[in-house]
């Protein structure tokens, strides 16, 4: 991984500018046994080593917001390890119940709507998110003029239908009125089109962001996810409005530059791959010690 050094490249006007790291979903996606948590924690670091500590050399100030989803295997000690993670930059950890991706995003805006005046732009993460380069070595999302989406899905699918990729989002307090009116937005399912995916064909609304309500989808393309906010929010701003922190992958979880994520794809083995050797040497691993209370779920 890119190492956050004091040579950080600052970004014009980011000085002065006061950033929430927003994260948000399901944590510990990978397991609450040794192997898992470890996973956790190399996502984790990467956002404080990447977004955080090189934002804060650049001379802005950087307050952590962690909304917790109950969901999954943890339980409050390794929800306590997540913040220990970001230390005096979290400015508060909220319990969210969400039974699906939508409903989690919908309630951690909500419950970041009453800080949002304070902050320049919100950087909106995902606990299943590994950065590999600092933010700002990132080809975009410098600016607070526009909403920055993660990129583009692999070329077939922008090319049918503007699909990208939504594990983060940059999003300038001037713009975030139509950010969380995009966010579980009804859509029409009469918009829905089918389109090739992956040899079939698939239902898709090409203006889903999230959508609770009105999205119809095939086999193969789950509902709820947010490929589609980038056209319900050109809807509201303009396409003119929206730029991209990274360039295109054949696909959103291809090994690149900038980023790991997610449970399927060849990330998934790069990253099982580098725990792996990380337990074989675990002297080498920044680990937090922190006690651990009578639990059935598996800890270390």
């Amino acid at each position: 991984m890119h190492s956050a050094s004091s040579s950080a490249v600052c970004s014009h006007g980011t000085a002065g500018r006061s950033y929430a790291l927003v994260i948000r979903g399901e944590s510990y996606r990978y397991g609450c046994n040794e192997r898992g948590i470890l996973l956790q924690d190399l996502m984790m670091e990467s956002q404080h080593r990447m977004i955080t500590r090189p934002l804060q050399h650049c001379g802005a100030t950087v307050d952590v917001f962690l909304s917790q989803d109950l969901r999954g295997c943890a339980n409050s000690t390794l929800h306590q390890r997540l913040v220990r993670w970001h230390g005096k930059h979290v400015r508060t950890s909220q319990v969210v119940v969400a039974r699906t991706q939508g409903q989690n995003l919908h309630r951690t805006l909500q419950f970041f709507g009453q800080f949002a005046a304070e902050y320049d732009a919100m950087i909106l993460t995902r606990y299943d998110l590994r950065l590999l380069r600092p933010i700002g070595e990132w080809p975009g999302c410098h600016d607070t003029s526009t909403v920055g989406v993660a990129s583009r899905c692999e070329a077939e699918q922008w090319k049918n239908w503007n699909c990208t990729n939504d594990i983060l989002f940059v999003v300038p307090r001037s713009h975030l009125w139509a950010f969380n009116a995009s966010v579980g937005a009804a859509v029409r399912p009469e918009d829905s089109r089918y389109f090739s995916v992956r040899r079939r064909k698939a239902k898709v609304n090409p203006s889903a962001c999230f959508a609770t309500s009105g999205e119809t989808v095939s086999p193969g393309v789950p509902k709820g996810l947010g490929h589609g906010c980038y056209n319900s929010l050109a809807a509201r701003i303009g396409y003119e409005q929206l730029s991209f922190c990274w360039a295109s992958q054949a696909t959103v979880t291809e090994p690149n530059d900038f980023y790991q994520c997610c449970r399927h794809g060849t990330m998934h083995g790069v990253l099982e791959r580098e725990v792996e050797a990380s337990m074989h040497n675990r002297s080498t691993h920044h680990e937090l010690h922190i006690s651990v209370e009578p639990s059935s779920r598996p800890l270390i």
